[in-house]
């Protein structure tokens, strides 16, 4: 035993938090300042602690029983921060914690530039995490993890797959190109340590009027004989995912491509040698095949950045879409720009929710500025969720919309719409007509009345307000964006004057 006594009295006062460096035994300080690969080389054990049993017969018995090759101990285990796995020779535990973290060694950088020298002092050192929950303003080393800035927080890197389908012109710049141009760049800026690189997979599929070319991380464009080739791949990415990280990953898909004016179907291209139309379900059903992403993974998400007038005429079949995922994104607008969209609201909207773990309607809102929600733009969101529950996100400015349906401050005399004259103490609004008519009206606000409830998102503006509407969309037959009116009071017809 007298190989293994090194190692046992190491993994000691490794253990020993009673006993303050400085006080320990002459021979121990010796020891732990020995190169710890060393203490376990050839078969020496000192790690192994059984019933009934000393630690030194405990490394007698696993010898005699593996033999001095097989207990070499050579043990594999993951960094707490990056989750790479590592040797023990690139591993350093924290002095406070105990956690392992990689550290820089002749094999590669680690999360940690710190040399095992360093390490292997009496004092110590603190993994990142100690570090900060100690308030320090930076760790005493250099951090080559995840944290891109010591101010930020922890960055999540998490296993996700993204699908962007988008159109392109023939012999035309490509209109729709911008939302997945935003997607790589999105995934580029948060996958691009080696360590977590292998995490993010994405497919990029171009409709054009008689082809469709796909690509992906792993291969350069190539022009599609139908749609089976993408399927196909699509299909083994998610086994590969489904391997490594069971259902604990994301899959995102993004629609960017025209839509038909009169009932709202979809363009797109099945790899043939001319277009069709389709609902949003046909078009992913077309490009995922037989994957269906809510029953594939835990989160799967759908972002139709379309015209307009799919959404207006053809709401229900947005909505279908949420048998194939757990949410389903789409807009409207006075004058709908996807590429408007997709610079201004779509960043925001990854960088929340995947990388920064917000809630999903604090993530959709992220991106949703005074730019693009106020009359000019006129950006409304819809958002479809679990077992078709819809909302509707819209500007929500008292003197120009309310209570959620904007015609609610149309004169109740005239029908043109009213100003906003003044705000109560007890919460009721006035409202005059700007005519001579002397029309007028009062409302008060309450949240949750009609499904309608007040946002107020951005923190640094609290006269910014959003409304979320509740929608009941059926299947088929006709439905609203917007909540019922609100009833006319007969005085505000009859009695003329100021209120």
């Amino acid at each position: 035993m007298e190989g293994s006594a090194p190692a046992l009295i190491y993994k000691y006062w490794q253990r020993n938090k009673e006993v303050a460096p400085r006080d320990r035994p002459e021979q121990a300080k010796r020891v732990m300042q020995m190169d710890r690969d060393y203490l376990w080389a050839d078969g020496k054990v000192g790690n192994g602690v059984s019933k009934g049993t000393t630690k030194a017969e405990t490394a007698c018995n696993l010898m005699a029983a593996l033999g001095a090759p097989h207990a070499r101990y050579r043990k594999l285990t993951h960094c707490s921060v990056c989750r790479g796995s590592f040797e023990s020779s690139a591993l350093a535990d924290c002095n406070t914690c105990g956690r392992a973290f990689c550290i820089t060694t002749a094999g590669g950088p680690g999360c940690a530039d710190v040399t095992r020298a360093t390490v292997d002092t009496p004092e110590g050192i603190k993994c990142v995490k100690c570090c900060k929950d100690d308030k320090m303003s930076k760790p005493p080393y250099n951090y080559l993890g995840n944290l891109t800035q010591w101010s930020q927080g922890s960055v999540h890197a998490e296993p996700i797959i993204v699908v962007m389908v988008h159109w392109q012109e023939k012999d035309m710049h490509s209109m729709s190109d911008l939302s997945s141009r935003i997607v790589k760049g999105y995934l580029g800026e948060t996958y691009r340590s080696r360590k977590v690189a292998h995490r993010a997979h994405w497919v990029d599929v171009v409709l054009e009027d008689d082809c469709a070319t796909w690509s992906s991380d792993q291969s350069n464009p190539v022009q599609a004989k139908g749609t089976r080739s993408i399927q196909v791949h699509i299909a083994e990415l998610v086994r590969k995912m489904t391997y490594h990280y069971k259902k604990k990953f994301h899959f995102l898909m993004v629609v960017d491509v025209h839509s038909n004016d009169h009932d709202g179907k979809l363009l797109y291209n099945k790899g043939d040698t001319y277009h069709k139309f389709g609902t949003p379900l046909q078009v992913c059903t077309a490009i995922a095949g037989e994957v269906v992403p809510k029953n594939a993974c835990e989160e799967s998400t759908l972002i139709l950045l379309t015209c307009s007038g799919m959404v207006l005429k053809a709401l229900p079949s947005v909505m279908a879409c949420t048998v194939g995922f757990n949410t389903v994104i789409s807009f409207t607008a006075k004058v709908f720009n996807s590429q408007r969209v997709a610079e201004i609201w779509l960043a925001p909207f990854l960088r929340a929710f995947y990388r920064d773990h917000l809630p999903q309607e604090k993530a959709v809102l992220k991106g949703y500025t005074n730019e693009v929600s106020t009359p000019t733009f006129g950006l409304d969101i819809f958002v479809f969720g679990a077992r078709g529950a819809g909302f509707r996100y819209t500007w929500g400015a008292p003197s120009k919309n309310l209570t959620g349906n904007e015609n609610d401050l149309n004169c109740p005399k005239c029908g043109m719409l009213m100003q906003y004259k003044k705000k109560t103490l007890e919460g009721a609004w006035h409202f005059t007509c700007r005519h001579k008519c002397k029309g007028r009206a009062v409302f008060r606000f309450t949240d949750g009345e009609n499904s309608v409830y007040e946002l107020h998102p951005n923190p640094v503006d609290a006269n910014y307000r959003i409304l979320k509407i509740g929608l009941n969309i059926p299947s088929s037959g006709p439905y609203d964006i917007r909540p019922p009116l609100r009833p006319v009071d007969p005085k505000w017809l009859s009695v003329p004057g100021d209120v």
